[in-house]
């Protein structure tokens, strides 16, 4: 079965690479739109002359060959894993916040869904911890559950999306983040722990800079002033672009 452990390893180097790639291509775009937004630093939002984020794009790269000389391979891949586990989880949680919003208590849906995230940790944990005692998973096996009764019956009035829907709204993503925190708390402890600093330090820039930078916070006069100077920047760029009918055709005669 030689060939069939070579296959697995050319499968593997190339998912590795083709993921590493999108990545590093994906994140200093996220980087810049949350710059534009005000939860990054403006230096993020800076583009060269071709449109490309040159800054956020370098600063990415250093910053993961940076990381990729002091960790194993199989680190990485752990916390890779569990970052997209994350993203998984905030999506999950975000259709239903997104699907039930209250506008008498705007902090009702997503302490629900804190209320539901955290009892699922707390089940998680608990079926991760060797027992024989069949019991204590069915007692913990109940948090989740009464959390998630409660969404049931606290959630109502959906707001239907015209476009694509998430069906089955919020069985679903209930299962999605249940699913998500199972996965994440079968990984190695090592890893989770380094996932959790590398976001406590997101938490850190978010609440420090972010929270008070952003363009919500700033209000909708910066925002009709930051969305007039990138249009008139967009015209100008199309009209720099642009070149004359009159020109053209004295080239071409």
């Amino acid at each position: 079965m030689k060939w069939a452990s070579i296959i697995v390893a050319i499968g593997s180097v190339t998912a590795m690479t083709a993921t590493t790639l999108c990545s590093l291509i994906g994140q200093p775009r996220i980087f810049f739109q949350m710059a534009t937004d005000g939860l990054m630093f403006p230096l993020f939002a800076r583009v060269n002359s071709k449109g490309v984020p040159f800054y956020g794009t370098l600063i990415t790269g250093l910053v993961a060959a940076t990381i990729s000389m002091f960790f194993e391979l199989g680190a990485l891949v752990d916390m890779i894993s569990i970052g997209t586990l994350m993203a998984f989880i905030v999506v999950c949680c975000g259709v239903i916040i997104l699907r039930y919003p209250s506008a008498e208590s705007p902090k009702k849906t997503p302490g629900l869904v804190l209320l539901y995230v955290l009892s699922c940790i707390i089940f998680s944990i608990s079926a991760v911890i060797p027992t024989n005692a069949w019991w204590i998973y069915l007692i913990f096996a109940v948090v989740p559950l009464g959390s998630f009764i409660s969404l049931l019956v606290f959630l109502k009035n959906p707001i239907q999306p015209p476009a694509f829907k998430c069906p089955l709204v919020p069985f679903t993503p209930c299962l999605g983040i249940l699913a998500n925190i199972w996965f994440i708390m079968n990984l190695p402890w090592t890893s989770l722990i380094r996932t959790l600093i590398w976001a406590s330090l997101g938490f850190l820039i978010y609440f420090l800079y972010g929270i008070r930078n952003s363009v919500l916070a700033r209000g909708d006069n910066y925002s009709e002033e930051r969305s007039d100077s990138d249009d008139a920047r967009l015209v100008e760029n199309v009209q720099m672009e642009e070149v004359p009918e009159n020109s053209k055709r004295k080239d071409f005669d």
